[in-house]
């Protein structure tokens, strides 16, 4: 290496075109001669680290025998031996500094986006019925509001719940007010309904209900994804509205996807009896109601419907906090882990629906989640920033 050939390295350094191996050479000889890293530089930043450098080797090399700095600006020739010990010396000053004290240099290397990408948790957004927000992934346990002879706490596990205080309300005060929980892409909660029932929310999802259910039935509104364990009342059936159909239980445990980009409504059964009931766009029911026993799951499409026996457990694998995957298309769990991770997905090539299976803890980040795509060898995966490129 003669002095062209290590300005020209230091050049590349400077305007972002040296390779990973070039920049840490030139960082770890910044770093052993106290010289300052930018990040951005100056004409005259860049003509002073070139004759720095030049001259710190110099000096390194031959002691009192120092470079002129005025003639490093203007001669284009020092002595290739020399030129070729000083190579020498920085290269073998950043391979040890690199390999020996790996947390003094600031290596330049690829943004692993993937890892940073972690797995999302207790987000989401109370709207009360006047309209009021609260953040409860940031709310501190215990009270949290109070509403017509209410009070709304967070628990000590999270929990949003709603605790009666007041019996004999006046007729102001018993009238019906609703309140929504939301999720963000990356959140979930679970909710404590009054009359006891429990709802988890999986992200990007929402359920609307009142603080205080009427004495003739119970029914809430829901997107998104919810899982439920109605509380037992054979006087008033529990109904759950979707955009596309309604489900009428008395108490029972189901779990409801219906996300809009999903194209289908899945309604699963893991104990008790529902009834489905599809509707049309005016919002008469189907003259075909599908009752369901434990393992079934209704499949709505379109004006569609149908009944299947499942395997429960892995439709309702996110309230367990897993991801499960049975021969299930790309695009199908590109969508999943689009929710939880908050990202977003492209695809390049004809890889939508290819079939996947796997299983993996949803606390895991992004990059742990996608290895099980990977190691078939079938795709590959791109990450920057949150955006997920899919190709073969």
């Amino acid at each position: 290496m003669e002095k062209e050939h290590f300005l020209s390295l230091v050049e590349r350094y400077l305007d972002n075109t040296a390779t990973p191996d070039e920049k840490i050479l030139v960082e770890a000889y910044c770093d052993r001669m106290g010289e300052k890293k930018y990040s951005v530089f100056s004409p005259e930043q860049e003509e002073t680290l070139k004759t720095r450098l030049l001259f710190k080797i110099e000096e390194d090399l031959w002691g009192d025998q120092k470079l002129d700095t005025n003639k490093a600006r203007r001669s284009r020739f020092v002595l290739p031996f020399r030129w070729l010990a000083a190579a020498v010396i920085l290269i073998i000053v950043g391979t040890a500094l690199f390999l020996i004290k790996p947390n003094k240099l600031q290596t330049p290397v690829q943004i692993d986006y993937a890892s940073r990408i972690l797995a999302g948790g207790d987000r989401a957004i109370l709207i009360l019925g006047d309209g009021s927000k609260i953040d409860l992934g940031k709310a501190d346990k215990g009270h949290i509001a109070d509403q017509r002879g209410q009070e709304i706490k967070k628990t000590a596990e999270g929990r949003l719940v709603y605790d009666l205080v007041a019996s004999d309300l006046s007729a102001e005060s018993s009238k019906v007010t609703f309140n929504t929980v939301i999720t963000p892409n990356g959140g979930k909660f679970q909710v404590v309904l009054s009359d006891g029932t429990k709802v988890w929310l999986n992200s990007a999802s929402s359920v609307r209900y009142p603080s205080t259910f009427s004495k003739d039935n119970r029914v809430i509104e829901l997107e998104g994804e919810g899982y439920f364990e109605v509380a037992h009342d054979s006087s008033r059936p529990f109904i759950v509205k979707t955009g596309k159909q309604h489900v009428e239980v008395f108490g029972t445990h189901f779990n409801i996807s219906a996300y809009d980009d999903d194209g289908m409504t899945r309604t699963t059964l893991l104990e008790g009896s529902v009834a489905v009931r599809p509707l049309v766009s005016s919002g008469s029911k189907y003259s075909r109601i599908a009752r369901l026993v434990p393992g079934q799951q209704s499949q709505l499409k379109g004006t569609e419907l149908l009944v299947n026996n499942v395997d429960a457990e892995a439709a309702i694998d996110w309230k367990n906090g897993k991801f499960i995957f049975r021969n299930e298309s790309l695009k199908s769990i590109m969508r999943k882990l689009s929710r939880w991770y908050d990202i977003e997905v492209d695809y390049k090539g004809n890889v939508e629906n290819l079939p996947f299976g796997g299983r993996i803890s949803r606390s895991k980040n992004l990059k742990e989640a996608l290895r099980i795509l990977t190691l078939t060898g079938d795709v590959n995966v791109k990450v920057e920033g949150r955006r997920v490129t899919i190709m073969p």
